[in-house]
């Protein structure tokens, strides 16, 4: 009887693995939430939304805190230039990478049918090349060389080489143009596109002044290069940014993980400087600021909670009321304009783009008039102030005139270099990274280190490396390190836009 039953179990189990060879499950193991193939109109206003809510002190607050614009109250670590390393993972990580997925798909020899529906595939590629590239411009303009030619392929490089800042800057340029031109304004613009909202003729516009912003960064560095560059740009026939609406502003929602990155610094940690204060009100002495200006900024109606109060010292530590003469221990802070969860963000303006032909045109690289250049990008500094962030209109509300006065009066003020640099300073605020990259090319305005200076008491050039680089990818690190100036991974070296200045 044993064996008889052993037979019995040992046929039953051949026949049930027999009868599993062939059942076919259909799809019960497959998870319908879970698309089959990357969806592009997700990855790319995935990496979008991801870039421009960064928030925290090293992917916003430090730049801010270098250039002035803000002082903190209880923790100073940052205004007094600490040495900490900075992580570039949210560059990276479901952003950078995101966008290289949407350009693979969208340029591969076969488009599925799917992707197609999400805008026509160049102007996918073209609008993610963009953002791309805006992207690796602030990684390199904060650390110098970075991972580049070789990053964003994990499965076959876990240890990308660093590439030298001139290339990668050669390479945004030949990137930036190449997008440009494949897309197609006759075309469907991508519906992933949280920007513009597939406007690709804006995308264009923004392309060219951002080439134009590349091309004066290196200025320095690589002055030829600077000019051809630049003039293209500005006589390329898809125009530049010059007027508000077509301008690049990002809208924040007062959602959890959509909110305004300023709104997350708590108005008892952080307060507007008193160099940028008293710069914007005409009072500057040399003593906080060397600044060229002697009359009211408007603008500082609407960028400060109280403009007739100064802003916090700047750099110390631990600031005791009485230190300053005239202060009263009462400082102001970015309004509701600015810090609320919703305030939208400039990130490419009219303004900026026309401050950038002033100085093209005073360096003799086009036959621009610069002071008429510097006169409109006052102006539209304040036009689009009060378009995004009072009433629109230059007789009410908090910015109550239209910059024109202000502006004859900059004109005639100190050397036009000076004060074409001192004008971005205030027509970029509050994004610090941007203001960061032409303080360190120009060396205006003229930023007084911290009282307190945890470091060499110079304001820093650049980021040091990501904790771990050194460990995980020594040789390409030590690469990266050997090309600054001097060859530390320091806060105070310098790379090589900033070298040639």
């Amino acid at each position: 009887m044993k064996n008889f039953k052993y037979l019995l179990t040992l046929i039953c189990c051949v026949l049930i693995v027999a009868s599993c060879d062939s059942i076919d499950f259909g799809s019960v193991n497959e998870d319908d939430d879970s698309p089959a193939e990357p969806n592009t109109e997700s990855l790319m206003s995935g990496a979008m939304n991801r870039f421009f809510t960064l928030t925290g002190r090293n992917y916003y607050a430090k730049p801010s805190l270098y250039v002035q614009y803000q002082s903190q109250v209880t923790y100073t670590a940052e205004q007094r230039y600490n040495t900490a390393p900075v992580s570039w993972q949210g560059y990276y990580v479901q952003t950078l990478s995101n966008l290289k997925q949407v350009i693979d798909i969208t340029t591969a020899d076969e488009v599925p049918s799917e992707v197609v529906a999400n805008g026509a595939p160049e102007n996918q590629a073209g609008v993610a090349m963009l953002m791309s590239a805006f992207i690796y411009k602030r990684v390199t303009d904060a650390y110098g060389p970075i991972p580049y030619t070789e990053a964003l392929n994990p499965e076959e490089n876990v240890t990308p080489a660093y590439t030298s800042q001139e290339e990668v800057y050669n390479d945004l340029f030949a990137k930036v143009k190449a997008a440009r031109d494949m897309m197609d304004t006759g075309k469907a613009g991508p519906t992933g596109d949280v920007v513009h909202g597939g406007d690709v003729s804006k995308w264009k516009k923004f392309a060219n002044s951002f080439l134009m912003s590349l091309a004066i960064q290196i200025s320095d560095a690589a002055p030829d290069k600077a000019e051809t560059e630049f003039v293209a740009a500005l006589n390329n026939e898809d125009g530049v940014i010059d007027e508000v609406p077509e301008e690049f502003w990002y809208s924040y929602q007062n959602t959890v993980g959509a909110e305004n990155p300023i709104s997350q610094f708590r108005g008892a940690d952080y307060q507007m400087s008193l160099p940028f204060t008293r710069a914007l009100q005409g009072k500057a002495d040399g003593t906080y600021i060397t600044y060229s200006n002697d009359s009211f900024d408007d603008r500082l109606n609407v960028f400060a909670s109280d403009p007739s109060l100064d802003g916090r010292p700047y750099g110390q530590e631990v600031y005791e009321e009485g230190e300053v003469p005239g202060l009263t221990g009462s400082f102001s802070s970015y309004s509701s304009a600015i810090n609320s969860a919703d305030s939208p963000l400039p990130y490419m303006t009219a303004a900026y783009t026309f401050l950038n032909r002033a100085e093209a045109a005073n360096r003799g690289w086009t036959s621009e008039n610069a002071q008429l250049m510097l006169t409109t990008g006052i102006q539209m500094s304040y036009a689009t102030v009060d378009a995004h962030w009072d009433d629109g209109s230059a007789t009410s509300g908090n910015l109550q005139s239209d910059g024109t006065t202000f502006a004859a009066s900059r004109v005639a003020d100190a050397g036009i270099e000076q004060v074409i640099a001192e004008e971005k300073w205030v027509a970029l605020f509050p994004m610090g990274f941007q203001s960061w990259s032409e303080w360190r090319r120009t060396d205006y305005p003229g930023l007084i280190p911290a009282v307190e200076a945890t470091n060499s008491g110079e304001i820093p050039t650049r980021y040091i490396y990501p904790d771990g680089e050194s460990g995980s990818n020594p040789e390409s690190y030590q690469g990266g390190v050997n090309q600054l100036s001097p060859a530390e991974d320091s806060n105070t070296s310098k790379f090589w836009w900033e070298m040639g200045s």
